[in-house]
């Protein structure tokens, strides 16, 4: 059977197209674990039907995995900052003590309310959309 356009695809298995004899020239993945493939993938790495093309990724999943690790690293920022571990890590009456003790003028309401802005909008994102 006849096979054209060999790449590696995301998993590592190798999609073609193959011409079949009735459909003509149609899409397939191989791979070695396929029973109904394992033959036809083991002749694709033998180089019979000419070089199978490296994987590259789209730049739709590059961008995805650009927005996950951002999405990480907002993550991981806002979980480090000392005053959302105490807020993560304490009761509510104990979060309104902080606040009282702690939030006493512009600059430390400035200061808290912007924490609690980062907090509140990785929530946000997480939850409401």
């Amino acid at each position: 059977m006849e096979m054209r356009n060999l790449k590696y695809n995301h998993i590592g298995t190798i999609d073609v197209e193959i011409n079949h004899l009735v459909y003509g020239w149609i899409p397939c993945t191989l791979s070695p674990n396929d029973p109904p493939t394992a033959e036809k993938h083991a002749e694709a790495l033998s180089g019979v039907h000419g070089a199978i093309a490296p994987y590259v990724k789209s730049a739709e999943t590059i961008a995805a995995e650009a927005t996950a690790i951002a999405k990480e690293l907002e993550l991981n920022t806002t979980k480090a900052d000392a005053v959302i571990q105490y807020l993560i890590t304490h009761t509510p009456a104990e979060c309104a003590a902080y606040v009282q003790t702690n939030v006493t003028n512009l600059a430390t309401a400035v200061s808290f309310l912007s924490k609690v802005a980062m907090a509140l909008s990785i929530l946000a994102k997480d939850k409401l959309r």
